[in-house]
């Protein structure tokens, strides 16, 4: 579930091969985004991991009963 109140500014779509399913980890899509104050993400139950990479402002991770505010050129690897 994802509010779409931010701003595409690039997106790669991956479909991987049988050989990179096998792979402990592999893209599905990557992306960089201009997002507004508002914009959220929410994930549970699936076989993936999300990567987050903060270039500038501010965001917050709210993960098993945990809030993390991400700065600018702080990563999150969270499992889903």
């Amino acid at each position: 579930m994802k509010n779409e109140n931010c701003k595409l500014h690039e997106l790669y779509i991956n479909t991987p091969r049988s050989t990179a399913e096998r792979l402990f980890y592999y893209p599905q899509w990557v992306g960089h985004f201009i997002c507004n104050p508002d914009f959220y993400i929410q994930r549970q139950n699936l076989i993936s991991v999300l990567l987050l990479y903060t270039l500038q402002g501010s965001g917050k991770l709210f993960y098993r009963g945990k809030e993390y505010t991400l700065s600018p050129k702080r990563y999150a690897l969270i499992d889903c």
